[in-house]
């Protein structure tokens, strides 16, 4: 825009150059004239339609190329003036844009403070709770030898996906409270291929390595089944592991039938 104007100033200055000029060739040639006054009319006549012309030329050739400069010059301006304008929207739009994305930060920072601020005060209302599972095996089995893990074949219900069935561990999904329940039912008879004493087994709940319930169903003589159930509640931590341990090494059969009674496992949630 700068040099626009500076275009605009030059061609004003060589309009005043021409005019001063052509006054001074005004002023000579009347000088001329009143010298040679005496020189006859029709060659003053001459001379001044002479000096008509030269004004005439001049101004003409002046004033369009000037003109011309000008609307060239103000036609620039305009674009510089447009571009100018259209960078300055740019800048503007831009900053309403970061202001609108720190305005957008802020609202999910708000909203994630609220939401934790309700799960606090209504334990998360609306939202399922995870964690709750019940297994159990599918047919009667042989006691277990100290330490041996309960793999509970059967997994019938799952929520959370907390139960392992390669491993028999039941994982916490989330942090609360559990309610765990587990059972045994023992055989007062020998299986195929059975000899001996008849059944007895200890089961024992570990948090981690730690146990926190037993229980123990022995049989005595033939046909004097017994059962015994554990339950527990539990303050556990997302990522501890709940399992059913053989408490010693058991003998004779246990049983896990509709007709029987199941061997079972089961927990859930229930406060988080």
């Amino acid at each position: 825009m700068s040099e626009a104007l500076g275009k605009i100033q030059e061609l004003e200055n060589n309009v005043t150059d021409l005019r001063r000029e052509n006054q001074r060739l005004q002023e000579e040639l009347d000088q001329h004239i009143m010298e040679k006054e005496r020189g006859g009319d029709t060659k003053l006549q001459m001379i001044k339609e002479l000096q008509k012309d030269v004004i005439n030329v001049t101004s003409t050739v002046s004033e369009e190329h000037f003109l011309e400069e000008g609307r060239y010059y103000h036609q620039k301006l305009q674009l510089v003036q447009s571009v100018e304008q259209l960078i300055a929207d740019v800048r503007t739009l831009t900053t309403e844009v970061l202001r609108l994305n720190k305005e957008n930060v802020n609202l999910q920072t708000n909203f994630g403070n609220l939401s934790r601020e309700i799960c606090g005060k209504s334990q998360c209302l609306g939202q399922k709770t995870h964690g709750a599972f019940y297994v159990y095996y599918s047919t009667n089995f042989k006691s277990f030898a100290k330490g041996q893990t309960f793999i509970f074949d059967t997994v019938l219900t799952n929520v959370g996906n907390g139960y392992n069935e390669r491993t028999g561990i039941f994982i916490a999904p989330t942090s609360g409270v559990y309610a765990f329940s587990w059972t045994l039912h023992a055989a007062g008879v020998h299986m195929s291929g059975e000899s001996g004493q008849y059944g007895e087994m200890g089961a024992v709940l570990k948090q981690n390595s730690i146990i926190r319930g037993s229980i123990v169903a022995d049989t005595e003589r033939e046909y004097n089944e017994d059962a015994a159930t554990g339950f527990v509640i539990l303050n556990l931590a997302a990522g501890d592991e709940v399992k059913i341990v053989s408490k010693f090494d058991g003998q004779g059969s246990m049983y896990s039938s509709d007709q029987m009674g199941r061997t079972t496992f089961s927990g859930f949630l229930i406060h988080p």
